[in-house]
This record gives C-alpha cells, sequence and structure tokens, in this order.
C-alpha cells in the first residue's frame, strides 16, 4: 500500500503492532532501492519492532518526526547507531 504513495509525507498507524515484511508475493516491496523520499513524519502503532524502525529510516532519509509508543527490542546504542543526531523528547 505505501509504495503506491510514493509522495507520501505523513505516515500514521494506530494501535496496532508494526513489523516490518517484504511481502513479494503481493507484488509490492518498500526497500532502500524503493524509498519513500517525501516522509517527513510518522506514527506507528502500539509496539513497533526495532527492525521496522531501523527499515524506515533507511527508506526515509527526510523523515524528520518518528513518534512510536514502544519498541521492546530497541536498545538505546542501537538507536544512536541509527540516527547520531537525534533529539530524544
Amino acid at each position: 500500500m505505501v509504495e503506491s504513495c510514493p509522495q507520501l509525507r505523513n505516515l500514521v498507524i494506530d494501535g496496532v503492532t508494526v513489523t516490518w515484511e517484504v511481502r513479494t508475493d503481493l507484488g509490492f516491496a518498500i526497500t532502500e532501492k524503493k524509498p519513500l523520499p517525501n516522509l517527513k513524519v510518522a506514527q506507528l502503532g502500539r509496539i513497533v519492532t526495532a527492525l521496522a524502525i531501523a527499515k524506515l529510516l533507511k527508506c526515509a532519509p527526510e523523515l524528520k518526526v518518528l513518534h512510536i509508543y514502544c519498541s521492546p527490542d530497541l536498545q538505546d546504542r542501537e538507536l544512536r547507531h541509527l540516527v547520531p543526531n537525534m533529539k530524544v523528547h
């Protein structure tokens, strides 16, 4: 679904668990080769996997705001490695 919106600027997925899957069987895959170049703001689900965060950050180079409720498998050092100049609120 997201692949069909290359001009997407804001993404909100609320109240669910967000994981990262490449679903080639459905004919789409968001990868670093098919980025989301205009995505600026994302608010993702109730629980978001560390892999989903890492992949989103790689696919959305212009992302300025990422709001997540919980990512139990994400460690602080991993996050600082992914986004060295980030501000945590």
